[in-house]
């Protein structure tokens, strides 16, 4: 039997298996072309949708990366190609939301893992595989795995946004053996930063009151809280109340689950009290996490890296001091909003003001 007849016979067996819906019969007669005649570019694009139609999604990718390299090129077999790849990219990213929603971490690290794999410039998977890492039982087995021969400090800076939580990390730069990181992350990023020092240090993401219950003890956190009228009449990126007063008291509402939960391994600092005397709240700092300081905060700005962020969000490194402390006290209109929104603060601004010691009075 030539070619052309056994390509006849075994398309006209798949033919006759399709019609009676035994799609598998007919995928494997398509499949025995394609392997006894790689150069049937027909077969190929048969067999490839015949597995795109019945959904046999990683059997079509895996028969795409070959036909890639192992046929002319088509461009009707290309595109089911790209097909191929598509789909099972949208199966792992299906499947890693529905896990993350039903509370299977570990079920969606997998399948964002997958996803990262396959596609590495995907805009949002790799923070989603750091995030369901973070959530998963793997996590602190992770870390374990990684400390051998040579344990971690690791610790988490977190606060409401515009409460210093940048100045901070720039002065955690002062001490020794220790590497801060320069991007806001979850704390799932401790499992991927693997450096040699001793001491790891991140800084929290904009949506962090969300989850800091769920942080592992073994992490310390060290949040940072500020004048709350501060913290709300603060610019930002062009902002003029960059933090909105709904914001904020959903940022208190996680601190303070923190607080009275008595959350092990955590350190609370005020912003005026790092601002006004930053050496002696970095001895605090270095007593309870055994650090050991290379640079006095009160010179941080002549040590810190100062990446763009930092320029943004701090207007560059400079000296701690006092200036930016009850500044809405000074300026009129930003007075009058004060006044305007502290009845929508009623929830958990007396307890901040009495906890950490603000004047509430306008």
């Amino acid at each position: 039997m030539d070619m052309s007849e056994d390509i006849m016979r075994l398309n006209s067996l798949a033919d006759a298996a399709a019609a009676q819906g035994d799609m598998d019969a007919a995928m494997g007669f398509l499949l025995r072309i394609c392997q006894n005649h790689p150069q049937d570019i027909a077969a190929a694009i048969r067999y490839l949708e015949v597995l795109l139609n019945t959904e046999a999604l990683h059997i079509a990718d895996e028969f795409a990366k070959q036909a890639r390299v192992s046929y002319p090129p088509d461009e009707q077999l290309l595109a089911l190609c790209d097909r191929a790849f598509a789909a099972v990219s949208a199966y792992h990213r299906v499947t890693a939301q529905k896990a993350d929603a039903d509370g299977d971490f570990d079920l969606a690290y997998e399948h964002w893992s997958a996803l990262v794999e396959r596609e590495p410039d995907h805009p949002w998977a790799a923070a989603y595989q750091v995030e369901s890492l973070g959530f998963s039982r793997q996590f602190p087995e992770k870390l374990q795995s990684m400390d051998l021969g040579k344990p971690r400090t690791r610790i988490y800076l977190t606060g409401c946004g515009r409460s210093g939580t940048w100045m901070l990390a720039s002065m955690m730069q002062c001490f020794d053996d220790t590497i801060v990181g320069q991007e806001e992350v979850h704390f799932g990023a401790f499992a991927y930063l693997n450096e040699p020092h001793r001491v790891h240090v991140l800084k929290r993401m904009h949506n962090s009151h969300q989850y800091l219950d769920r942080i592992p003890a073994e992490i310390g956190l060290i949040y940072i809280v500020r004048n709350p009228f501060d913290v709300l009449t603060s610019k930002h990126l062009g902002k003029e109340f960059f933090v909105t007063p709904e914001a904020w008291e959903l940022e208190m509402q996680g601190f303070r689950k923190l607080v009275e939960t008595q959350r092990e391994n955590l350190l609370v600092l005020r912003y005026e009290d790092l601002v006004t005397k930053p050496d002696l709240y970095q001895k605090q700092i270095a007593d309870m996490f055994e650090l050991t300081p290379q640079v006095l905060f009160s010179k941080f700005h002549q040590h810190a890296t100062q990446t763009e962020v930092i320029a943004v969000s701090m207007h560059g490194l400079r000296a701690p001091n006092g200036s930016s402390i009850e500044r809405y006290r000074q300026n009129p209109e930003l007075l009058a909003y004060c006044k305007k929104i502290k009845p929508l603060l009623a929830k958990s601004l007396q307890w901040v003001c009495n906890t950490y010691e603000y004047d509430q009075t306008l």
